[in-house]
């Protein structure tokens, strides 16, 4: 896959998900993971805001919307 095919999965993908600008909390092989999700990345990394304000890009683990 091409990295112009990566961004337009990911552009595909971020048009269908339910959980960005919702909290989330992420499993994943490091320990978990609390924050807002806000973006997916081109190359398909899920963007998720922490409470510093910092962002974090996951790629992969178990995500759970919280509230």
């Amino acid at each position: 896959m091409t990295k112009e095919d990566s961004s337009k999965l990911a552009i595909l993908v971020r048009n269908r998900l339910t959980t960005l600008g919702r909290s989330v909390s992420i499993t994943t092989p490091n320990g978990n993971v609390c924050g807002i999700a806000v973006d997916l990345a081109d190359d398909g990394a899920l963007k998720v805001r922490l409470s510093d304000g910092s962002i974090r890009l996951l790629y992969s683990g178990e995500v759970l919307m919280v509230n």
